[in-house]
Order: structure tokens, then C-alpha cells, then sequence
């Protein structure tokens, strides 16, 4: 199908008997569907941004792309602009928009650290033809839309829903499978992670970059379903940005707390994440730590330094003189970390819209450091591979026009039986190597928890 056959009416329902939880509804409508499916949800925060689940099965539209090569619904060709052939195929989709929810139909996926390399000309390691795609989207036939405070749920089709009604209605909650779990395997030491920040450090010092960010993987082989690691997470760690990517040979899933850019109507929105203590399960313990990350001149330098590279990235769509901050080093408590947080806020000039906003931000200046190019090119020099979707974004452009995407961390890929952990820790000039090695441990906590809990083991 070219895009400009794509043309969809969209049919809105409610169910109101729906009692399930989303994991079970999600499990019961993969089994009924073919193709690649999705679960996105919001599990904590405040009661606006932890209202929504969202299940997307049966795919109309799949859009994917590696290195130069370009997939839309099975016709292939080459480029040297994927993102920009995504944007084009989106927008020339032709749908009634729906707006019962935040999101109510378009487009969900995720865009890989690697498009640094056609954004920004960055050049990245290779990458194998069995790694995940840089860019990977589906438009999903049915999406059904749970709304936890009002206990409604929306059933939103293109085309005829009936199918999905009668999938619901067979829906059964999801039984906890087994997962088996190898021993992990790191891709770079200890020894030559520590190395890596003295590298960064000397960068630093010579004037090439004020901050960098290093991030190292730990890989493990897997039999079993995904989806019981994703039930886990989801209790472990529950998150603003909850998501499960399945999408055939590739499963995404992840809890991350960080937003990577918003946009609502004119409005968009940034909440850079920067500055980290581990959680101790003891109040006044956390309290401690607390005050001590927010009186560390080290966390105060980065964060700042990254508050002033969101703001400038959002400048670049931004009408003139409305990016603003709008909280500055407030705190935000996980289960395995505690983090200094700000938020960003401005209105998007009309000469642009939801894809160029992701690609002003993109990626986050929290996985990069700054200068932003530079800080980059220096992770491409010391980092042994491509990240892959880590450090890259996952959400969806929606029919409206609106958009929100999260920065994938604290997230596991699977690609095949393999599942792979990356975490990272900001770099500045009085970096203490074996602390920025300890800050990805704690990173890892609740995905490593995560994998254990589903294989039935205390510890990995």
C-alpha cells in the first residue's frame, strides 16, 4: 500500500464492562491480533499524566527503517533522510481525528540513538543487520484507551470495531509465565568503563566539551515471554513513561522517568532529568542523600548546564521569547533512585509541527552532555558499540497534531532471545571514575530486579 492510499475513517465506542488490568487486556488482544502490538501507560505521577493506558493491535501501517535502508509495509527502497521520509508518510496519512483522550489514534514507536548520524552527521559503530531498527513505527488498526479515573475505556477503530468488542469480551486475565534468565555479559569492564571517564574527563579539561555522558550494556539470554519482565517493571518501578514495543522480533519495553519533549496544541514541554542518589528504603537515609545531591556542586553544575541545553534545542521551534522555566531543581523519587528535576516549557512557532519538535530535541541533552555535537562525537570515540534504541525516544505523533515522547532509558531491548541493560552517568571535570561506574549500577537496579523477579530469583 503507498501512503497516499491510506485514508481511514475512525470509529469511537465505550465499554464499560471492561475490569481487566492492561497487561491481561494486552496479552488476550496479541493473541487475537497479528502483527506488532503496543502497551504504553503512565503508573505514577501526578493524577493527569497517570490517568491513560493505551493498547494498540493490528497494525494498518508499519514504517521502519536501518541505516539507509527504508521499509514501508513491506516496499523497500534507499535514502539518506528517514526521518524526514516518516514525517512526509504521517502527514500525508488522511484521518479524522479523534479527541476522547490524550491520545486517540496515529502513530507509536520509538527513534534510535543512532539517527544522530543523519541528524546531526555524527559518525556511529557499526552496527550489525540482526541489531534493532533505527526507526520503528506502526499505526495500529484498534486502539483501546483505559481510562483509570473515570473506569471507562474507549474503543477507537478504523474501520469496523466489532472484531475488537468480541476480542474483549473473550479477554481472561494473563497468567504470570517463567522466564529463564543466562548469566549477564558486559560490554566493556569495569576497569575500561573507569577508563572511559578518565578519557571524558581530559576532553573536559582540554576546553573540548563541559560535560559528556557514558553508558555501558549488560547482556542476557533469555527463553520465554517478554511481557512477564514488563509485568514486573511495571510493579517495581512504576514510571510516568511505562512502555511495551512489541514488535516481532524486537520487544521494547522500559519504565522511564524522563520526558523528552511534549507538544499539545502550540505548547510544548521539556523535563530534563539530571543529578542521582540510589534510594535506601529509609526515609531520613533518602532525606540525607537527598540533601546532599542538591548541595553537590557537581549535580547543581550539570543540571544547570542541561536545563540551558533543553532551553536552547526548544528555542530552534520556538516562538521567540517563550521558552521559559517553568521549576528548577525540584525532586522526583523512584523506586531505586531519587533525581533533581526541572521543567521547560514554551509554544512551538506555526512554521513547524510535531516531527520538527522531536528532531530540535533530539536526543536529549541528559544522554549526550554539552556542547551537544561534540559531546557526541566524543561517546562515539569511547563507547565500544551502537546504543541501539537506548538513549533514543519512544511514544507517538498523534492524529491531532500532538505529540509526546520519552527518552529511552531504564528500558530493556530484546532482539531475539537477547536482552539487553544500558545505563549512563553524566561526566564533568571532578567525575570520580569509580562513582560514575556506581551511578549506571543503581541505574540498572529496578531492569536487573526486573529480570530476576521474573526468572524467580532473588539476585542476577
Amino acid at each position: 500500500m503507498n501512503s497516499d492510499e491510506l485514508s481511514l475513517t475512525t470509529s469511537v465506542s465505550i465499554d464499560n464492562n471492561c475490569r481487566l488490568d492492561p497487561v491481561s487486556v494486552f496479552s488476550s488482544l496479541r493473541e487475537r491480533f497479528t502483527g506488532e502490538c503496543f502497551l504504553l501507560e503512565s503508573v505514577e505521577g501526578p493524577r493527569k499524566t497517570a490517568r491513560y493506558s493505551f493498547i494498540g493491535v493490528d497494525p494498518i501501517s508499519v514504517f521502519r527503517s536501518r541505516k539507509d535502508l527504508l521499509e514501508i509495509n513491506g516496499d523497500k527502497s534507499r535514502t539518506d533522510r528517514p526521518y524526514e521520509a516518516l514525517g512526509e508518510y504521517f502527514r500525508s496519512v488522511r484521518c479524522g481525528a479523534s479527541e476522547v483522550a490524550p491520545f486517540s489514534g496515529g502513530m507509536v514507536g520509538y527513534v534510535g540513538y543512532g539517527m544522530v548520524s543523519y541528524f546531526e552527521g555524527i559518525k556511529q559503530a557499526d552496527s550489525l543487520d540482526s541489531q534493532p531498527p533505527d526507526l520503528y513505527f506502526v499505526i495500529p488498526r484498534h486502539l483501546v484507551c483505559i481510562d483509570h479515573l473515570n473506569g471507562r475505556t474507549f474503543l477507537i477503530s478504523h474501520g469496523n470495531n466489532g472484531e475488537l468488542k468480541e476480542a474483549l469480551a473473550k479477554a481472561k486475565p494473563a497468567d504470570a509465565g517463567q522466564l529463564n534468565v543466562g548469566e549477564g555479559r558486559t560490554n566493556i569492564s569495569r576497569e575500561e568503563f573507569e577508563k572511559g571517564v578518565l578519557r571524558a574527563k581530559e576532553e573536559i579539561l582540554n576546553g573540548e566539551i563541559f560535560q559528556t555522558v557514558l553508558s555501558r550494556r549488560t547482556d542476557f539470554n533469555i527463553r520465554g515471554d517478554p511481557l512477564d519482565m514488563y509485568r514486573t517493571l511495571r510493579s517495581l518501578n512504576p514510571s510516568p513513561y511505562l512502555f511495551y514495543l512489541d514488535f516481532g522480533q524486537v520487544q521494547l519495553l522500559g519504565s522511564s522517568p524522563e520526558m523528552l519533549v511534549r507538544l499539545e496544541g502550540p505548547r510544548m514541554v521539556t523535563r530534563p532529568i539530571a543529578g542521582t542518589r540510589p534510594r535506601s528504603g529509609d526515609m531520613e537515609k533518602d532525606e540525607q542523600l537527598k540533601l546532599e545531591m542538591l548541595l553537590d556542586e557537581k549535580e547543581r553544575a550539570e543540571h544547570l548546564m542541561l536545563v540551558d541545553l533543553h532551553r536552547n534545542d526548544m528555542g530552534k521551534v520556538s516562538k521567540y521569547g517563550t521558552v521559559k522555566v517553568t521549576e528548577l531543581m525540584t525532586i522526583e523519587k523512584y523506586s531505586h533512585v531519587q533525581h533533581i528535576v526541572s521543567n521547560v516549557d514554551s509554544e512551538i512557532d506555526g512554521r513547524y509541527d510535531a516531527f520538527d519538535a522531536l528532531k530540535a530535541c533530539f536526543p536529549a541533552g541528559t544522554v549526550t552532555g554539552a556542547p551537544k555535537i561534540r559531546a557526541m562525537e566524543i561517546i562515539s570515540e569511547i563507547e565500544p558499540d551502537p546504543r541501539g534504541p537506548y538513549a533514543g525516544s519512544v511514544g507517538y505523533f498523534d492524529f491531532t497534531g500532538n505529540m509526546d515522547f520519552a527518552i529511552t532509558i531504564r528500558s530493556i531491548v530484546v532482539n531475539g532471545n537477547k536482552a539487553s541493560l544500558q545505563a549512563g552517568a553524566g561526566i564533568v571535570a571532578d567525575s570520580v571514575p569509580e562513582r560514575e561506574f556506581m551511578e549506571t549500577e543503581h541505574k540498572m537496579g529496578a531492569m536487573l530486579q526486573a529480570l530476576s523477579s521474573a526468572d524467580g530469583r532473588r539476585q542476577l
